[in-house]
C-alpha cells in the first residue's frame, strides 16, 4: 500500500493519541506544515558548494532539512537504478528524469545521487541548477558554466554561453542537474544547451510534470510504503529509539 505524506499525516492524528510524548505531538505539527513546503526544504545550493538554502528558506526548514537527510528513508531501489542508467555508457539514455508529484523527495533523490561515489567517479565535472517557476534561461546557463568552468565564468550573451556549454560536455563527460522544472516549454528553452546523444555528458532533471520528462528514461517516484512512512515519522520523532548507524 502506497500513502503520500497528507495520508500520513492523518494518520498521525489518529495514532498520537497513544504516545503521552509532547515531542510527537508538536512533531506532527511542525510536519504538518513543513509538508506544504516540502520542496522547498531540499533546494539547496548543491551545485554552488554553497551551504546556504535559498533566500525564503527560514531556520526551522534548514533544521528539519538537516533531519530528512540524516534519517533517509527508502529509495534504495531508485538510487541503484539511477546510478546504472546514469554511469552507463548508453548514450541513448543521455537524459533522465525523476518524477513525481511534489514533497515525495525527487530532490532528495537527485542529491543522494549526485554526491555518491559511482557518480562523483564517473563524472568529474558536474553542476547543479534550481530551475523553479522564476525561470531565466540565461542566469541558469551562467550558473552551470560557473560550476563546470570556474575560471572561464565570464560575462557572454545567451548564444555565447549555450555554444560554450555544448563544447564542454562533448570535450568533458559532465553531469547535470535540472532541479524541479515546471513547464514543457522551460525545458524546450534549455534543451538546446545540452548535446543530448552526442556526448558522454547526461542531464538529470527533476519535474512534477510528466510532459517535460525526456523521451530516453523517465523515472516515476512513487510514495514511501506506509511502513516506511512511519519508519520516517518515528526516527526523527523519537531518535534516542533507533539506531543511527
Amino acid at each position: 500500500m502506497s500513502v503520500g505524506l497528507n495520508d500520513i499525516l492523518k494518520d498521525a492524528d489518529r495514532r498520537r493519541d497513544r504516545y503521552n510524548s509532547e515531542t510527537v505531538q508538536n512533531w506532527v505539527a511542525e510536519l504538518r506544515d513543513l509538508s506544504i513546503q516540502a520542496e522547498d526544504l531540499e533546494s539547496m545550493r548543491i551545485g554552488d558548494n554553497s551551504s546556504r538554502l535559498v533566500d525564503d528558506t527560514d531556520w526551522s526548514r534548514k533544521t528539519y532539512g538537516h533531519e530528512v537527510e540524516k534519517y533517509f528513508v527508502g529509495m534504495k531501489e531508485d538510487i541503484e537504478q539511477l546510478e546504472s542508467l546514469l554511469t552507463t555508457d548508453d548514450k541513448s539514455k543521455g537524459a533522465i528524469s525523476i518524477c513525481g508529484m511534489g514533497g515525495l523527495g525527487k530532490t532528495t533523490l537527485a542529491a543522494k545521487i549526485y554526491n555518491g561515489e559511482a557518480v562523483q567517479r564517473c563524472f568529474k565535472y558536474r553542476a547543479w541548477v534550481c530551475v523553479s517557476q522564476q525561470f531565466q534561461p540565461k542566469t541558469i546557463f551562467q550558473r552551470l558554466l560557473k560550476q563546470l568552468l570556474p575560471n572561464e565564468a565570464k560575462e557572454r550573451d545567451e548564444d555565447a554561453l549555450v555554444r560554450k556549454l555544448c563544447d564542454v560536455q562533448k570535450n568533458r563527460k559532465c553531469l547535470i542537474v535540472l532541479d524541479d522544472v515546471w513547464e514543457v516549454d522551460h525545458w524546450n528553452s534549455l534543451r538546446h544547451a545540452f548535446p543530448i546523444g552526442e556526448a558522454d555528458s547526461k542531464v538529470l532533471l527533476t519535474t512534477r510534470n510528466q510532459n517535460i520528462a525526456p523521451a530516453e528514461y523517465v523515472h516515476h517516484l512513487k510514495c514511501l510504503s506506509e511502513g516506511e512512512g512511519w519508519e520516517l515519522l518515528q526516527k526523527i520523532a523519537l531518535p534516542n529509539n533507533y539506531s543511527q548507524g
